[in-house]
């Protein structure tokens, strides 16, 4: 893909709080390009409508794409319904489980009509420890068996760690699928205790990302603006080496 450096970074706003989602959009929305929203601001209740429903309008009023962080997982035709409703808030993208069934994820990608669909594989979150004792394999061979299922039923984009980029540059043949990477950490940067498998900007940007999921580093920093046109620099920089090789 050709984003520019301030397009790769899609700022994650994970809160339940109305006064902190408030504070952080206000922080990064004069320069970020993208942001997600998670479930907990479904719940936040103000000023007449839900923290998720008053940052989407702020977003689409600002010319900020929205991410969808819904990580749907249900039935095929109530799948269908949420995709139609996702949709219908003119959201940029959205998020799926990939433990889904076949016919939940052929629902979800006949539903979908202008949005982009994020498979989300084996999070940052699960130590390769943990993924061996819950699903019985390692993160690479679940991420391997992922994208070539998000490939077969012609999903947009696959969310992992960006450990598993190489992997997934390699199952996903000739298609043009979008590699999304969570636990994306700059240098120096406190990491999350629930973080396993974290990767540099940098680095992913050279293993194959085309965004990079991006929440603490940025939403917990003391200026949150800074930390993210930071990250913008160390992207830009590392799309400046790959152009030279």
């Amino acid at each position: 893909m050709l984003n520019t450096a301030e397009e790769i970074p899609i700022v994650a706003i994970d809160t339940r709080y109305w006064h902190v989602g408030t504070k952080i959009f206000d922080a990064i929305s004069p320069h970020a390009k993208i942001i997600k929203l998670g479930l907990g601001m479904l719940h936040t209740h103000g000023h007449g409508t839900t923290l998720f429903g008053h940052t989407c309008g702020r977003a689409r009023h600002a010319g900020i794409k929205v991410l969808v962080d819904s990580k749907i997982n249900d039935v095929p035709n109530t799948l269908s319904d949420a995709v139609n409703g996702i949709e219908w808030m003119g959201s940029w993208g959205f998020t799926y489980h990939l433990r889904n069934n076949p016919q939940a994820i052929r629902s979800i990608m006949t539903s979908r009509k202008n949005t982009l669909s994020f498979g989300v594989s084996v999070l940052s979150s699960m130590s390769v420890r943990q993924c061996r004792k819950e699903f019985g394999d390692s993160p690479k061979n679940i991420v391997a068996r992922d994208t070539r299922r998000v490939v077969h039923h012609g999903g947009g984009a696959i969310v992992s760690s960006g450990h598993e980029n190489d992997i997934i540059r390699e199952q996903r043949g000739g298609s043009s699928l979008i590699v999304a990477n969570v636990g994306v950490y700059p240098d120096g940067t406190p990491v999350s205790p629930g973080q396993k498998r974290v990767v540099t900007p940098t680095r992913a940007i050279r293993s194959g990302a085309d965004y990079l999921i991006v929440g603490r580093s940025v939403t917990r920093a003391p200026d949150p603006a800074y930390a993210f046109l930071k990250i913008v620099e160390e992207v830009a920089k590392a799309k400046a080496t790959l152009s030279m090789t």
